[in-house]
């Protein structure tokens, strides 16, 4: 199983200066118990794979939690305890998940939400997520249309005239695709949008699914730090153009 997982991570992603058609791009939405990912699970996994614009893979998988699903939560997304009675845990449905997601760049909806929930199921499960980079459609949406009269998805959908993707909304694979819709119709109203490093820009910049250990900075003398200290922290932009040609991994 290690081995296997350790293949599946190993696929290089895009570096920055990659066109955006050659990206793979995998929206990954999660249903929960709950708002916390400390005392919550996660009960639904989707994800949506697509490339140059059109979608080439997706999938679910409903997740028992080992815990009962709040009554409260069943009413906003309508997955309940009887259907996730049988079916597989967090750690059975990880290696399809990661399989599914390998060598792409994940894309989610206030993705801190869905990050912070997938980490405390690794963690839980003794699991090492794997790095891939992470771009923010509620960033990308706040950036592109700064007019919408709101910016969560389903307010995103209205504005956008996005339609309205088959199944059930707050699904984990409705919500992927509609946050697909709104990814790519981002892009198409992005014309000059055509690199990763631009997009990346766009979205004010990446995270990682899995954690990262802090990059080491070269040594500085004296007068050098004294610089840099007056010229206040280093923004995530001259970071993204500090590493325009290399692959698309830090955390941001």
């Amino acid at each position: 199983m290690f081995l296997l997982l350790a293949a599946m991570t190993l696929r290089p992603f895009p570096a920055l200066c990659a066109p955006l058609s050659e990206v793979d791009f995998a929206v990954v939405d999660t249903e929960t118990t709950g708002t916390d990912h400390k005392a919550g699970r996660i009960i639904e996994i989707g994800v949506v794979k697509f490339r140059g614009g059109k979608i080439v893979a997706q999938q679910a998988w409903l997740i028992n939690p080992g815990m009962d699903i709040p009554e409260d939560a069943t009413v906003v997304h309508g997955i309940s305890n009887e259907m996730v009675k049988d079916a597989p845990s967090f750690s059975e449905v990880f290696p399809d998940f990661v399989r599914s997601i390998a060598g792409s760049v994940l894309i989610a909806h206030s993705a801190l939400f869905d990050i912070d929930f997938l980490r405390a199921e690794a963690k839980r499960n003794d699991l090492d997520l794997p790095g891939n980079p992470v771009l923010d459609t509620l960033k990308l949406a706040r950036n592109r249309f700064p007019d919408a009269p709101g910016h969560s998805l389903q307010v995103l959908a209205t504005y956008l005239n996005l339609g309205r993707p088959a199944g059930r909304p707050h699904r984990a694979l409705t919500d992927a695709r509609l946050t697909a819709s709104l990814f790519m119709t981002a892009l198409s109203q992005s014309p000059r949008i055509r690199t990763m490093d631009e997009l990346v820009e766009l979205c004010g910049g990446t995270r990682t699914l899995g954690p990262q250990p802090e990059p080491q900075r070269p040594r500085s003398d004296p007068a050098t730090k004294s610089q840099n200290s007056s010229a206040g922290p280093e923004s995530n932009d001259a970071r993204i153009c500090s590493t325009a040609c290399v692959t698309l991994s830090p955390e941001r």
